[in-house]
């Protein structure tokens, strides 16, 4: 979190919230501290927590990929059923939070030969 906070995200941290019946503060606090086991505990045991989207519409993969908590978007894009085309409220996919990030950051994330 402190790389984050180092980019000025530390007050957008602390307001991500999900409202999901019995894992929403569970799952907030383990993405917040980009807590990769915690969250693949959560998903295992809770599968419709997968694409839980916060009060912004931003869903645990887009949150991880604004904040730059590339650890936490690796081990998601590896989840069954994760929807990587999922937008926010401003139409905003996971994707287009990459784009804030030099290609060193983002390299073993996004493929740069077209998937081939």
């Amino acid at each position: 979190m402190a790389d984050a906070c180092i980019r000025g995200f530390g007050a957008e941290l602390e307001e991500i919230h999900f409202e999901i019946s019995g894992v929403g503060e569970e799952l907030s606090a383990a993405l917040v501290s980009g807590d990769v086991v915690s969250l693949l505990v959560l998903f295992e045991t809770r599968g419709d927590s997968t694409n839980a989207k916060d009060s912004d519409g931003n869903s645990v993969l887009a949150l991880a990929a604004k904040f730059g908590f590339f650890e936490v978007l690796k081990a998601l894009l590896d989840l069954p059923g994760i929807d990587t085309l999922i937008s926010n409220l401003e139409g905003q996919a996971p994707l287009h939070f990459l784009a804030i990030y030099d290609d060193a950051q983002i390299r073993d994330i996004v493929p740069t030969d077209g998937g081939a």
